[in-house]
């Protein structure tokens, strides 16, 4: 199973070639497309409040490894439609020094099962918006 992470409004999911998975506790909304949510896979709300990287990280993890990853796994083989998988968040980590648990997802579950999950490429709007200059006169 081919797994990618992903923010919701990355215009490559609304592709159609992937199955997207949100694991946020709050829902994507405005979406040309509706994400299946694993809540399990979410951080729960008192995390969302942590600003502290190392203590945000100890305690998403701990939540994992009390699932476990057959678990995990069993979940996403059941969202699973036979297209990748996009593990979906809000987080725009294209942005320097943001930072998201479904990172440190993707480093627990490589570290569990060997398997690599890359972020999906952000596909690129390449439309212009042009705006007429005004006149006050």
């Amino acid at each position: 199973m081919i797994i990618y992470t992903s923010r919701y409004h990355n215009k490559a999911v609304v592709s159609g070639k992937y199955t997207p998975v949100g694991i946020s506790q709050g829902e994507a909304r405005f979406l040309k497309y509706t994400p299946t949510y694993l809540k399990a896979l979410a951080p729960t709300w008192a995390m969302v409040k942590i600003t502290d990287k190392k203590v945000y990280r100890k305690a998403y993890i701990k939540q994992l490894n009390d699932l476990g990853i057959e678990s995990v796994q069993q979940m996403l083989v059941q969202v699973s439609d036979g297209k990748p998988i996009v593990l979906l968040c809000f987080e725009d980590l294209r942005k320097p020094d943001l930072w998201c648990h479904r990172t440190m997802f993707a480093e627990w579950y490589e570290e569990m099962t060997g398997q690599k999950i890359e972020e999906l490429e952000h596909e690129v709007d390449n439309r212009r918006y042009i705006v007429p200059q005004l006149s006050f006169f």
